[in-house]
């Protein structure tokens, strides 16, 4: 079996969702009955979708949609019923949930009905537990809505200035990252005389739990990337961010996104206008992570023996 990511205009995705709507519709005496629901399932409106093949042929989908900026809401979750009965719903929801969190997201919400017992149970079996309807199923008869809190890892943490002190345990984080997809470190960076370089800007944050570095970001600055002409002019003086690492044990918890966001806070309270910096074109984690905070792409470039697009944000 093979699982793909793609969107809500894709083809098999779209058939399955007709197919939904018709089985929906049956539940309840006809789509007269769930008019009401309608409108909050157009299937273009679902970004990121999970669709499962075997042998070539589409058997199942998933997928998310973003409800706010802690929350993603699970969507359209279905499965050939020629092909129920072999646990794909479990990986997909497997493969759904671990995409959440790499998006920061720290729930994951869902909306069903109490007649669909068996989405229910397998809802209840993965942890997830009844909530009060979220809008806009607050108003609507029937809807029944569930939520599982992601973030299951660090819940007490502080994001401080690394010292000097820090030094051993951010050279062996940086270290960490060698050999992980799309990144371009090795042992000669970052380097001691990137953190002296940091360090001596008071540009080189760590987030601490139980006194444990599990991260770390800084504040760049880099000549030529300030000299691409893609970035906008209004936004000067603008910053960047850079070296953002996370411990291989805590990842897919967050912390990523904890880390931009603290870093935008201390650009924009450092008085810049807007944040830039460069992704690994193939980088698609990073990528979905940096759209939930609306980044927009301005330009494509190579530097560092890579291809780059050019992300940039107004604050």
């Amino acid at each position: 079996m093979q699982f793909i990511w793609t969107d809500g205009n894709n083809e098999d995705f779209h058939r399955f969702y007709i197919e939904t709507e018709n089985y929906y519709s049956s539940l309840v005496g006809g789509l007269a009955n769930r008019k009401g629901f309608v409108p909050y399932n157009i299937s273009e409106s679902i970004t990121d979708v999970l669709i499962a093949y075997i042998d070539d042929k589409a058997v199942a989908c998933g997928g998310l949609k973003k409800y706010s900026d802690t929350d993603v809401e699970i969507k359209r979750v279905w499965v050939d019923p020629a092909f129920r009965g072999k646990h794909i719903a479990s990986e997909m929801m497997d493969l759904i949930e671990k995409r959440a969190a790499e998006m920061g997201y720290k729930r994951t919400v869902l909306q069903t009905r109490e007649i669909m017992t068996d989405a229910v149970g397998l809802y209840q079996k993965r942890g997830y537990e009844k909530i009060k309807n979220y809008p806009p199923y607050d108003k609507l008869d029937g809807a029944v809505c569930f939520a599982k809190n992601l973030n299951k890892g660090i819940t007490e943490y502080e994001i401080v200035n690394a010292t000097e002190n820090d030094r051993k345990e951010i050279l062996a984080l940086y270290r960490m990252q060698h050999g992980r997809e799309f990144c371009p470190w090795d042992e000669d960076y970052p380097s001691d005389e990137t953190i002296d370089f940091d360090l001596s800007r008071d540009a080189l944050f760590v987030l601490k739990s139980d006194g444990i570095i599990k991260a770390a970001v800084s504040i760049e600055e880099d000549e030529d990337v300030e000299k691409l002409t893609c970035w906008d002019e209004n936004l000067n003086p603008s910053g960047e961010l850079a070296r953002l690492a996370v411990h291989p044990e805590e990842q897919n918890k967050g912390l990523a996104r904890i880390m931009l966001k603290f870093g935008m806070e201390e650009l924009k309270r450092r008085g810049f206008k807007g944040i830039h910096f460069l992704v690994n074109k193939l980088n698609v984690k990073a990528i979905r992570s940096y759209e939930v905070f609306g980044f927009n792409v301005v330009g494509e470039c190579h530097m560092f023996e890579q291809d780059f697009f050019c992300y940039e944000k107004s604050f």
